[in-house]
This record gives C-alpha cells, sequence and structure tokens, in this order.
C-alpha cells in the first residue's frame, strides 16, 4: 500500500498533492466518474492509467483520423466538387459525427477537467486543451447547423480563403496530441517520480498568458490563426521539463520562439503556409512532443511501492 511514513495515504494527502500539483499547470486526479480509493496499490493505479489512456488514445485514432482525411478529400466526395457549402453539408456532417464521438468515447476526461478548472477558475493544461478544442468546435457546428436549415455558414468552403470550411479537424488533432501526452506520461511514470522540482513552476499563469495570446490572435488575425497558435502549445509542456537536456521553463524556450515566427504569412521556396497553419502547429507540437517522451526515457527507473 502506498504510505506516508507509516501513516497509509488518504483523501487529505491526495488534495494537497493536488494543489501542489496545479502549481506546476498538471491535475493529478483527472479520471471523470472514478471515486479515490486509498487502499489502492501505486503500482497498479499506475497501470490503470496506462491502459486507459492507450484505449483513449486508440479510440481517437480510430474515429479521428478518418475525420481528419476527410476534411481534406471533402470536396472530391461532395456534389459539385464542394464549389458551395451545400454541396458540402454531408461531408462536414460526417466529419462532425466522427469527430464528437471520438471527443466523447477519449477525449472527455481531459475536457471534464478542463470544464471544472473553468468553473473554478483555475488555469491549467486542460483549460487550454478544452478552450482549443471548444473554439474549434463549436463555432464549426454553428457553421454546419446553419447550412442544414438552409442558410449560408459564417466560414466560407472556398480554399481560397485563410478562414475556409470548419475546423473539426483542429480540435480533432488537440485531443489526439493531448491524449498522447497523458499516455506518454503515465508510461513513464516510474522514470518521472521524485523529479517535479524540474516542472515549470507556475506554469498556470504561461497558460493563461498563451490563452491571452490566443484571444489576441483572434482580433487582430483571424479564427484559424487562432487556433493554429494554440496548438502550437503542448498541453503537458511542464512535464516535459523533467529530463536531462532542458529542465524546466527551458524546455518552453522553442515554443516560445517560434510563436512570433508562426503570425506573419510566412513562405518556404514560394510556398505559404498559410492554409496549412494549424497542420503546421500540430506537427511542430508533435515534434515537441517527442523531445519530451525521448527525454523521459533516458532517467532510470524507480521502484514505487
Amino acid at each position: 500500500d502506498v504510505a506516508i511514513g507509516e501513516r497509509p495515504l488518504n483523501e487529505g494527502d491526495v488534495a494537497r498533492a493536488g494543489a501542489i500539483a496545479r502549481a506546476f499547470g498538471v491535475e493529478i486526479r483527472d479520471r471523470a466518474g472514478k471515486s479515490f480509493i486509498a487502499e489502492n496499490e501505486l503500482p497498479a493505479l499506475r497501470e490503470q492509467m496506462i491502459y486507459e489512456y492507450r484505449t483513449r488514445f486508440a479510440q481517437s485514432l480510430v474515429f479521428g483520423l478518418p475525420a481528419i482525411i476527410l476534411h481534406y478529400i471533402g470536396p472530391v466526395l461532395a456534389v459539385g466538387g464542394g464549389e458551395s457549402a451545400g454541396n458540402m453539408l454531408y461531408p462536414w456532417l460526417i466529419e462532425m459525427v466522427l469527430v464528437g464521438w471520438a471527443m466523447w468515447a477519449g477525449g472527455l476526461p481531459i475536457l471534464w477537467q478542463g470544464v471544472m478548472s473553468a468553473l473554478h477558475l483555475r488555469t491549467t493544461a486542460d483549460l487550454l486543451t478544452t478552450t482549443i478544442v471548444a473554439a474549434a468546435f463549436i463555432p464549426s457546428l454553428v457553421g454546419v447547423v446553419t447550412v442544414i436549415f438552409g442558410g449560408e455558414p459564417w466560414f466560407t468552403s472556398s480554399t481560397e480563403s485563410s478562414t475556409a470550411g470548419p475546423c473539426f479537424h483542429a480540435a480533432m488533432l488537440a485531443i489526439i496530441l493531448t491524449l498522447f501526452q497523458r499516455w506518454q506520461m503515465y508510461k513513464h511514470s516510474d522514470r518521472l517520480a521524485g523529479r517535479t522540482s524540474l516542472m515549470m513552476p507556475g506554469f498556470n499563469k504561461f497558460c493563461a498568458l498563451w490563452l491571452i495570446a490566443c484571444a489576441a490572435v483572434l482580433i487582430f488575425k483571424d479564427w484559424h490563426n487562432a487556433i493554429g497558435f494554440g496548438l502550437l502549445f503542448p498541453a503537458l509542456l511542464s512535464v516535459g521539463g523533467i529530463n536531462r537536456r532542458s529542465p524546466g521553463w527551458s524546455m518552453a524556450l522553442p515554443v516560445i520562439a517560434i510563436a512570433p515566427l508562426y503570425l506573419p504569412e510566412l513562405s518556404i521556396h514560394g510556398v505559404t503556409i498559410e492554409h496549412i497553419r494549424i497542420e503546421a502547429a500540430a506537427g511542430y507540437q508533435l515534434l515537441v512532443v517527442g523531445v519530451m517522451v525521448f527525454g523521459w526515457s533516458r532517467w532510470p527507473r524507480r521502484d514505487i511501492q
């Protein structure tokens, strides 16, 4: 059994540990609908969390990847080549259903914690992810429902616009990336144990500043750019600081450095990224997460009883 000295771990101990973890932007009690049992053995709990998030990550891929693919091939499948919003209704509807189910089946604990963080006025990594998902999914849903009732969506379906089409795929990318991080964090928990001093103190304030920056991008740029800017930020970046090569706040420097470069209309050899900002941001986040996971794997394992 888990114990502090000679005393068994109780609910109060977990509450205090949770308060400390939130200073680093980590929510250690992130399972919806499950109650804490003090007598559980830590190895069993760890294995349960690994299994849970591996399963949720797999579910998000099963339903999310077809939705992401449909986002790009939808105009090919649509009647009339997707030249109008009405022609794109059925591809958008299928994409919306796939993403909605993937969010429910895979991302519910993260979204639930994000909502709880908002209700308690506490900025966490889950709140950041939930905000990006809501900002991408809800306006997209409103636009598609408008088409159902015979109207025109507030966004255009033309690929010539940087705000073209719904952003269901962005919500799905945010969920997939966050679930992957959460799965890998629990998978490497025996290597991370006892090294929380390497995390980023005050990470919740950093999350709050990033949300403010996303709002500024939304005001001065547009919807797609704001979502893409938000996706640059890995939700578990604070935990990513637990590594040998870039501990603590140094792990955030690449993300901070790329952010200003992401805002102008960049082009590489004449190819602009204006129409793939969300995809580029997701790819960059995946690169940073890969560095995080590699850094975790360099620590020796620790046996915790």
